[in-house]
């Protein structure tokens, strides 16, 4: 069954690859990948000399724009738009920006496995305009903002597949499903939550009172296994820990009557937010904004979140009950970079 179920899946990759033409409508900047631009029509250009405006509709815009040119430059020094440039490099740079200055000033923090004592992590500045006269929300107590990410899975064991299986309470695959790199998560069997987890390490401590103004999710697609992208979605919950336990056994599967680890929380976000999920193959798909269930977890202690804390996402089915459908991703294990990282943006108390 599961050998059937894999042929199938690559099957579907290669249905799905012979349909990417279909449009793709971004939802910020992030979701278009480098050098992209999620313009006001929901489609993404990128930087082209050959166009008045400087910028043209990719591929994958819809079939009245894509490749024309941009017609209108975009509006820069608004005071509400924040250009994030990263770079890979040997540790992260978490930005900092004073809302009662308006100055920004970056400091340098490691972030290490403890898996393998290697260091993976990426630079993140921010170019952050204000109109005059005014220097950010005063509402939420003029607090300091941080902008943290990529947040990437750093290692093997810090990503992996759980679904439940026969009479076994549950079927763990941390090192790929098919293969290595290669995962599934969505409705296995019927009924069942077939589940995609995803741990991440904070480079800093979020004390009581922090807000969070923006969170989303990344991950790359392989596939999928009798999706209806037209209706069928995912959902993503956040476990309610103060440092998220590394899965090490099958009863961290959260349906299972005697879990431990997994306790996911009353928030949760569809995956899209409305419609259903059209899973982009062979490139990076994007989460809507996770502010809720991050909130959830940040105010679920009086203690906050220590610094090098663990927080760690659970990704399954919308619903259940309508038949084995799932999507396949890229996991820790093969050697892409396209695996699961988080972007987050904090106002510390």
């Amino acid at each position: 069954m599961r050998g059937l179920r894999a042929s199938l899946a690559w099957a579907a990759i290669a249905a799905s690859m012979a349909s990417c033409a279909d449009a793709f409508t971004c939802v910020d900047d992030i979701s278009c990948g480098d050098g992209g631009r999620c313009e006001p029509t929901g489609f993404c250009s990128f930087v082209d000399g050959g166009c008045p405006a400087g910028r043209r509709y990719g591929e994958h815009a819809s079939a009245s724009l894509a490749g024309t040119c941009v017609e209108e430059p975009i509006a820069e020094g608004t005071g509400t738009t924040t250009d994030v440039v990263t770079t890979m490099t040997t540790s992260m740079a978490v930005t900092t920006h004073d809302e009662t200055s308006g100055d920004p000033a970056t400091g340098a923090v490691s972030v290490t496995s403890s898996a393998t004592d290697a260091t993976v992590t990426s630079d993140v500045t921010s170019d952050v305009s204000s109109d005059s006269g005014s220097s950010g929300d005063d509402s939420t107590g003029g607090g300091q903002r941080i902008e943290i990410g990529p947040l990437l899975v750093e290692d093997d064991f810090d990503d992996g597949a759980m679904w439940p299986f026969a009479l076994v309470p549950g079927a763990w695959l941390p090192s790929g499903e098919s293969a290595p790199g290669h995962a599934f998560m969505g409705e296995y069997p019927t009924g069942s939550a077939y589940y995609g987890y995803f741990r991440f390490r904070l480079p800093i401590a979020l004390p009581v009172g922090t807000i969070i103004t923006a969170a989303h999710f990344e991950v790359g697609g392989l596939g999928d296994y009798l999706w209806n992208p037209r209706s069928d979605a995912l959902r993503i919950w956040i476990e309610r820990s103060t440092d998220a336990a590394q899965v090490s056994s099958l009863d961290a599967y959260p349906e299972t009557a005697n879990v431990v680890a997994a306790q996911l929380g009353n928030e949760s976000v569809r995956w899209p937010e409305v419609g259903g999920l059209s899973w982009n193959v062979l490139e990076t798909n994007a989460s809507p904004q996770l502010v809720l269930p991050f909130q959830e977890l940040l105010d679920g202690d009086d203690l906050g979140l220590a610094e090098g804390a663990h927080v760690q996402l659970w990704i399954g089915a919308d619903d259940l009950g309508n038949g084995n459908r799932e999507v396949a991703w890229v996991d820790r294990s093969g050697a892409s970079d396209n695996v699961g990282r988080l972007w987050l943006e904090v106002e510390l108390p």
